[in-house]
C-alpha cells in the first residue's frame, strides 16, 4: 500500500525515505519530540515526528503521532495517508482502509486516494470493489498508468486475458520507451497464444536495452590504455559537451573520476547517467561499486538492488522470447535465445549476494553509530566480518523473514537465490516453487 502513496509522503522505499527525512524531518528526533510537547496542538509537527518514526519502522510511535495529527486536523492528507501506510505495514489492512475512506471523504475525487483505497481492497481480497475504485481513478485521471495496470491484474487473475491485453495495449505508445509495459504485454500475448506478437514485443524490449546503444570513443580508450586518466577524462568532458548527455559517456567519465578520487564529481555523473536513462543497468552497478568503495553501504545496496531487478527483468524477457519462439516452432532460434539467457542469469545471483552483504554492513554501521554516538557524516567503518560470515548471517535473516511472511514472493525469491549461491539447491527450489 505505501508504495502507492509516494506522492503523499507515505512511500518508504529507501530512496523516498531519504526524501521524507529531508523534506519533513527538519529537526532531529529529540528536537521534534520536544517541539510536540511544547506545541501539542501543532498537527504538522506531529506529522513530521510520525514520519520520522515511520521511516525508522517504529510503528507504534508512528501511529500515535500520526493519529494525533489527524485528530488535531482531520483533513491533514499527508498524515492520514501516512497513518494508513503505518497500519498497512503492521498487517492491519482493515484499519488502513478506514483511514483511506476518511481521506476520501475529506478529499473527494483525489486520484491518489481512490487508487490507494482500491489497492487496499485488493489486499483484503475484494477485487470487484477494488476495480470500481480503479475505474473511478480513470474517470478523474484517464492517464493514470497504475490504475489501468491494477485493472489488468484483476482481469488476469479472473482469467480474462483478452481484457488485460486490451488494457496494456492502451498503455503502449508506438514510440514509447516504456520497457515494463511492453514486456508485460509480451507475456500476456504469450499467455493468449499470440506467439508472433509476443516474439515481436520481446525483441523490441531487448533491443531497447541501453547497453545495446553504448558509444565507444577510440581516442578516450587509447588514453585510458596509456594510463593518461586525466586526459581521458578531459576528452569525455568534450564529448559530453559536443554530443549531449549520453548515459554511457557519463558512466565512463564517472569511473575515471572515481579512480582519481573525485568522489562528489563522480557521483554527480553517475546520477546524471541514471537521470538520462533510469534503466541503464551498467550505471546502477557502477554507482553501487562507487558507493561501496567509499563506505556508503546503504546507497550501495540500493544501487545493486535496482541492478538486480533490472537484470531479472531482462532475463525474464530472454526466457519469454525463447519460450514463445519454441511455441511458434522456431526451435533453433529458441535454443540460441536460451543460451543468451544462461549468460545473463548469473548476474542476478551475484548482485543479490552483494546486496545481502552490503545491507548487513549498513545495518551494522548504523548500529555502531547509535551505540557510540558517532557524529553524522563520519565515514562508515567496514564491519569486521568476511564475506562468508555476511552471507551466512543474511541467510539466517532471510529464513526468519520467509517464516514471518510465507506469502511474500519477493522474500522467497531472494532467499532462494542466496540458498542456491551457497549450494543448497534443494532448499532453493522449494523457495522458488
Amino acid at each position: 500500500l505505501k508504495s502507492n502513496l509516494v506522492k503523499n509522503l507515505a512511500d518508504l522505499s529507501p530512496v523516498e525515505r531519504t526524501v521524507i527525512r529531508e523534506r519533513f524531518a527538519l529537526a532531529g528526533d529529540q528536537e521534534l519530540l520536544e517541539l510536540c510537547r511544547r506545541r501539542p496542538d501543532d498537527a504538522d509537527r506531529h506529522c513530521q515526528l510520525g514520519l520520522v518514526y515511520l521511516r525508522g519502522m517504529q510503528f507504534d510511535q508512528a501511529v500515535e503521532q500520526l493519529a494525533t495529527a489527524c485528530r488535531l486536523k482531520p483533513d491533514h492528507l499527508p498524515a492520514r495517508l501516512a497513518l494508513a501506510a503505518a497500519y498497512d505495514d503492521t498487517a492491519r489492512a482493515e484499519k488502513a482502509l478506514e483511514q483511506l475512506q476518511i481521506a476520501g471523504q475529506t478529499h473527494p475525487g483525489r486520484p491518489e486516494v481512490l487508487f490507494a483505497t482500491g489497492y487496499c481492497l485488493e489486499k483484503l481480497a475484494q477485487p470487484e470493489k477494488a476495480g470500481e475504485y480503479y475505474r473511478d481513478v480513470l474517470e478523474t485521471a484517464p492517464d493514470h498508468v497504475a490504475a489501468r495496470q491494477r485493472l489488468a491484474a484483476i482481469a488476469l487473475l479472473q482469467d480474462r486475458t483478452d481484457e488485460a491485453i486490451e488494457l496494456y495495449e492502451q498503455l503502449r505508445e508506438p514510440n514509447s520507451g516504456d520497457v515494463e509495459v511492453r514486456a508485460t504485454l509480451a507475456h500476456l500475448y504469450h499467455r493468449a497464444g499470440r506467439f508472433a506478437e509476443a516474439i515481436s514485443e520481446f525483441q523490441t524490449v531487448i533491443a531497447m536495452e541501453p547497453e545495446n546503444w553504448a558509444l565507444m570513443d577510440e581516442q578516450a580508450e587509447v588514453l585510458i590504455g596509456a594510463g593518461q586518466i586525466r586526459e581521458a577524462a578531459e576528452r569525455l568532458y568534450e564529448l559530453l559537451e559536443a554530443q549531449g548527455p549520453f548515459p554511457d559517456l557519463h558512466v565512463r567519465l564517472a569511473g575515471l573520476l572515481s579512480e582519481m578520487g573525485q568522489d562528489d564529481e563522480a557521483t554527480r555523473h553517475y546520477l546524471a547517467a541514471l537521470e538520462s536513462d533510469p534503466r541503464y543497468l551498467e550505471g546502477h552497478i557502477s554507482l553501487g561499486a562507487h558507493h561501496l568503495r567509499n563506505g556508503r553501504w546503504t546507497e550501495a545496496a540500493e544501487s545493486f538492488h535496482h541492478a538486480t531487478e533490472m537484470n531479472d527483468d531482462l532475463l525474464a524477457c530472454y526466457v519469454g522470447l525463447g519460450v514463445a519462439q519454441s511455441a511458434a516452432g522456431s526451435h533453433a532460434e529458441a535454443i540460441d535465445t536460451f543460451e543468451l539467457a544462461k549468460v545473463i542469469e548469473p548476474n542476478s545471483s551475484l548482485l543479490l549476494q552483494e546486496v545481502a552483504k552490503v545491507q548487513l554492513k549498513a545495518a551494522m554501521a548504523e548500529e555502531l553509530q547509535r551505540s557510540f554516538d558517532v557524529p553524522p557524516g563520519t565515514p562508515a567503518a567496514d564491519p569486521d566480518l568476511d564475506n562468508d560470515d555476511l552471507l551466512h548471517e543474511q541467510l539466517a535473516r532471510h529464513a526468519d523473514q520467509a517464516d514471518l511472511h510465507p506469502d511474500y514472493a519477493d522474500v522467497r525469491y531472494r532467499y532462494g537465490v542466496l540458498l542456491r549461491a551457497q549450494g543448497h539447491l534443494g532448499q532453493a527450489v522449494e523457495q522458488f516453487e
